[in-house]
């Protein structure tokens, strides 16, 4: 029963708004006459949001009861004006409508919206004579289909948990936003803003305070943490980290209540940093676990990780002046077209094993580490790397050292590492590699002119292409350009 009465009710509430409010308005001692909104045609069907756009506002004039209009009716009317407060507006238009027996049954009278508030109430007067208090209903106020999608939709949202939502339609009514001097006449504005809004930004961080409290506990009680939940607890931050942005034009408003909301927010993202930070060393210790702990053994994961690393460090095909060592290029495992031979052996191991994306993983972290601690890797990493220094098949401890030494821009220290690294190294494709570091070295010592190194890098891509003819032609060029300039091999 209570259902079908709102229905009933909804439906007249439209048919009332859609065909538009009559007033009376007695106009002589005898006669009176209904006025009621309407289009530039005469219709009373007045479309969705037509009142957006008008300058001119228009209304039928009918008699009430069974009468014509006569002239002396006529002149009366045409004295008819709107009075709003102090302020009165005659017509910018009178016209006369005739029935099928050619008598003068209609009027229409139209007036210039711009000198009269839309959204207030006013009065139509002839004479002495004033009619009923006219006002148009919120339906017809401009903006008020989009208002109410945005406060109905928000509502609806809010109700069914869907916060960020809710708050995308309800963020158009905030201070600031389009036709915002608009919605604010309507009277459902203040419970769109003083209740769905509240209830948007309270609901959101209640789900995320209930979120970052099941990850901080499950975090606390197992004690280690995968790659997949880090990646959770980063994305969650990042969320309520552009939410935050989101929100600043509610934020912005100097109420106690919303800077409650905003202290809030702020606070969320603190504490998921905390999270993210804590669960980020503990994944980093454990992926990194295998250089702190691991031994070779014939062709094992850490032997394979250590070895293929010193020689991503190595691998060069161009000559410059030595300087400090900024990142690992991990598009040499990551990208195919990128691969070259000195490293496919340990790439195509990597594949066959499935332990690509885990070295991949280190890789990125010890570039991290270069970035943001100026070293490759820990010392307990290199530790464990010199205990196995005899075990293994080239000089990867003396590498890695160096390079790490490289990093923090300890130039002699490399230079020795590399020393070491040549007369230790057995395989004639990383000496070669191993020879050209030393060179960078020598022609950062000697300042050596950037031309000659240009022209011995020319020579060095000719090599590269097995163009040897080419190759020697510009090695030639580069020894005549400086004495001691070329490496003994090429």
């Amino acid at each position: 029963m209570n259902k079908f009465c709102l229905i009933l009710l909804t439906v007249i509430f439209f048919s009332y708004f859609s065909k538009g409010q009559i007033v009376e308005l007695q106009i002589d001692k005898k006669h009176s006459v209904e006025i009621k909104p309407c289009v530039a045609s005469g219709s009373y069907e007045i479309p969705e949001g037509f009142y957006e756009n008008q300058d001119t506002l228009h209304f039928m004039v009918v008699p009430k009861g069974d009468w014509d209009f006569s002239k002396g009716n006529l002149k009366i009317l045409r004295t008819i004006q709107i009075k709003q407060l102090k302020n009165s507006v005659g017509t910018v238009s009178f016209k006369e409508i005739t029935n099928a027996s050619n008598k003068i049954d209609q009027v229409l009278v139209s007036f210039d919206r711009n000198q009269i508030v839309f959204t207030n109430q006013f009065v139509f007067i002839v004479d002495e004579y004033t009619s009923d208090i006219m006002e148009f209903p919120e339906y017809y106020w401009p903006y008020f289909q989009e208002f109410n999608q945005y406060c109905n939709l928000g509502k609806q949202f809010v109700e069914e948990h869907h916060y960020i939502k809710a708050y995308g339609q309800l963020k158009n009514i905030l201070p600031g936003a389009t036709h915002v001097s608009e919605f604010s006449k309507f009277s459902n504005y203040k419970l769109a803003f003083s209740r769905y809004l509240p209830e948007t930004i309270k609901g959101y961080q209640k789900e995320q305070s209930e979120e970052l409290q099941k990850l901080w506990t499950n975090f606390e009680t197992n004690k280690n943490i995968s790659s997949d939940q880090l990646n959770l607890i980063r994305l969650n931050r990042d969320s309520l980290i552009i939410m935050q942005t989101e929100f600043e034009s509610y934020f912005s408003i100097s109420e106690p209540a919303i800077q409650n909301f905003s202290d809030t927010q702020k606070k969320l993202i603190k504490d998921y940093n905390d999270l993210y930070n804590s669960a980020f060393d503990v994944w980093r210790k454990s992926v990194l676990g295998i250089l702190e702990n691991g031994n070779y053994e014939d062709e094992n994961k850490y032997q394979v990780y250590i070895e293929l690393l010193a020689r991503m460090l190595v691998y060069t095909n161009h000559l410059e002046k030595l300087s400090n060592y900024d990142s690992l290029d991990i598009s040499l495992v990551s990208v195919k077209s990128k691969q070259v031979s000195f490293l496919k052996k340990h790439i195509d191991i990597l594949e066959k094993m499935n332990w690509k994306k885990d070295f991949i993983t280190i890789l990125q972290l010890m570039n991290d580490g270069i970035e943001s601690n100026s070293y490759l890797i820990g010392q307990t990493h290199l530790l464990n790397l010199r205990g196995n220094k005899e075990l293994e098949r080239q000089p990867n401890y003396y590498i890695i050292n160096g390079f790490n030494e490289l990093v923090e821009g300890n130039f002699e220290t490399f230079k020795q590492n590399i020393g070491f690294a040549i007369a230790k190294c057995t395989d004639l494709e990383m000496m070669y590699y191993l020879e050209l570091w030393n060179f960078r070295y020598q022609f950062e010592a000697y300042n050596t002119d950037e031309k000659l190194i240009t022209q011995i890098n020319t020579g060095l891509e000719y090599q590269k292409k097995g163009m040897p003819k080419e190759a020697l032609e510009n090695y030639g060029i580069a020894e005549r350009m400086g004495s001691n300039a070329l490496p003994p091999f090429l």
